[in-house]
């Protein structure tokens, strides 16, 4: 085993990055969650999305072939991969990721996933949001539990501090989901992590959103990015985990390169 080395990663102004793919191993799937997930109401420990994802495809891919002529078969087989199969890693179990890929890269109607969040106004800026059931591999899914995330203002703000404010859950958002794909990348690549840690910090302009300058947006101005990571392999193949992670990443890619929102409005009398 390689000695354990270091890598500091620093992200520059989002609107600065160029996207890439460095490296052998998954560049198509680090942006998959690694929260324990249930597709079919079974209970399963310290485990991620793509077990029960390949499993919930394989099941499809049988029910399909099942009701298929014999001469269709063959429809339904994946191309063989001739890479070495990769062991579990990092928490991460690795096979599965992998067959998960293969699963959807000949099914891709399966890949279409709606995730939702449904919040509710408690009092003043106090809000709490609920994320439970959501549209995946072809059928509605729910999480094994409802998770719920509060959201508030600082006292300075006029807010009762009960939790983080909107746009610091924005930054977790981000850091979550590069965290989630330098883990599945590492461990499809085969190497083992022994630290990674990430800063993410947004410069924001409250004139904007206080109305009182039309000249300044209302949302963040810069995001930096800070990644330390320590893994069994060279400094340069530690960064490039992390590059391949952002050009991945579902998040990043929504902050920087935008995506239509719309808003819809029911009044109750």
């Amino acid at each position: 085993m390689a000695r354990p080395s270091t890598g500091a990663v620093r992200f520059p102004t989002p609107g600065f990055y160029r996207f890439g793919a460095f490296g052998s191993g998954v560049g198509h799937t680090v942006s998959n969650d690694t929260s324990n997930t249930n597709f079919h109401g079974r209970r399963m420990k310290n485990s991620t999305v793509a077990p029960t994802l390949a499993h919930t495809l394989r099941r499809q891919t049988e029910a399909v072939t099942a009701t298929k002529p014999q001469t269709n078969l063959l429809e339904m087989k994946m191309q063989p991969n001739t890479k070495p199969a990769r062991l579990p890693l990092n928490g991460v179990d690795t096979p599965n990721l992998m067959a998960t890929i293969n699963f959807v890269a000949g099914q891709p109607e399966l890949a279409k996933f709606q995730f939702r969040a449904h919040n509710e106004w408690i009092e003043g800026t106090h809000s709490k949001t609920v994320m439970n059931g959501f549209f995946g591999a072809g059928n509605e899914q729910k999480h094994e539990k409802p998770h719920y995330a509060d959201a508030d203002h600082p006292a300075i703000l006029c807010g009762a501090d009960n939790a983080p404010t909107p746009v610091e859950w924005l930054l977790h958002g981000l850091a979550g989901c590069l965290m989630a794909g330098v883990a599945n990348i590492a461990a499809a690549r085969g190497i083992k992590l022994s630290k990674v840690k990430c800063s993410v910090d947004g410069d924001i302009d409250l004139r904007g959103i206080l109305g009182i300058s039309d000249e300044v947006r209302n949302g963040f101005q810069n995001i930096q990015v800070s990644f330390e990571i320590e893994g069994d392999a060279p400094a340069e193949k530690l960064k490039q985990l992390v590059e391949q992670s952002r050009a991945r990443s579902a998040v990043f890619d929504v902050l920087t390169k935008g995506v239509p929102v719309t808003v819809g409005i029911k009044t109750i009398q």
